[in-house]
């Protein structure tokens, strides 16, 4: 998102947050969005491999894997952030390519801040999202379209809360907004609820998923929450460099490669012994 100038910096979010710019007009979210097989090195080393995914507006998609894998490494090539064999194809209801590239949000698993950040979360929307200085009073129509972001994610009583004095959880609803105040097309979290505890996470999964299904958007989730993927995710996509497995929980908990990722206490506690 544009940030004004002269308005204050800061590091960490300059480097973790993309800046796609506000959308003038919401256009109609694709049909589909395909991520050609796209493949990741880093010298002779393969990070990822020949990945193709379709990403289904409204769809959820949750993708899993061992730590190493390539998750992280996925977003990123999404993102642009690292260099790639392929690009993002995003399609039409026809199946033909849009004309532009899709605008995406991006929560990342950990954003630090300085916790003495003299910055209220309204003030952060302005700097990342308005032409307005930050240091004049905010005009009330912004504030109140902040107020709305907020309220989307269930955080419209952090509005004038400090930015550093917010919790973990507080910190990825507020981030969560963020990332969709753009109206983006394709919705990327990398972890987000590591900071969270069971409630706050089962929480956040909800949120997340009424959002995709609500906005119509296509949500790429990276998680080793395995029980609330099950339950939120319309799709899961495990991933060990290469696709190993794709489909509904169920087809994915009792494969084969999962079981031999992670055995079968998973696959086994959520649908019982030999009911996959």
């Amino acid at each position: 998102m544009n940030k004004p100038a002269g308005a204050p910096s800061s590091p960490a979010l300059s480097s973790a947050l993309p800046r796609f710019g506000r959308a003038k007009a919401r256009a109609a979210s694709p049909s589909c969005i395909r991520i050609a097989p796209l493949s990741v090195s880093a010298g002779n080393r393969l990070l990822v491999d020949q990945v193709e995914l379709h990403l289904h507006g409204g769809k959820l998609t949750a993708l899993v894997g061992p730590n190493g894998a390539g998750k992280t490494t996925l977003l990123r090539a999404i993102l642009g952030q690292l260099p790639t064999r392929a690009g993002l194809t995003c399609l039409d209801h026809q199946g033909s390519p849009l004309p532009a590239p899709p605008r995406i949000g991006f929560v990342p698993q950990n954003l630090h801040i300085d916790p003495d950040l003299p910055l209220s979360v309204v003030e952060l929307f302005a700097a990342y999202g308005c032409r307005h200085p930050i240091w004049v009073s905010l005009p009330g129509s912004q504030v109140r379209r902040v107020e709305a972001c907020l309220g989307r994610v269930g955080a419209a009583h952090l509005l004038h809360r400090r930015a550093g004095a917010l919790s973990g959880g507080e910190w990825q609803r507020v981030l969560l907004a963020l990332a969709l105040e753009n109206e983006p097309n394709l919705l990327l979290l990398d972890e987000p609820v590591s900071a969270m505890d069971a409630n706050g996470r089962k929480a956040f999964y909800g949120t997340v998923s009424g959002l995709c299904h609500g906005l119509g958007i296509s949500v790429l989730l990276v998680s080793h929450d395995f029980d609330l993927v099950a339950e939120h995710a319309d799709e899961i996509v495990l991933l060990n460099r290469s696709i190993l497995a794709r489909g509904d929980a169920r087809t994915v908990y009792g494969s084969a490669p999962f079981r031999e990722l992670f055995g079968p206490v998973w696959s086994d506690g959520l649908f019982g012994p030999g009911k996959h």
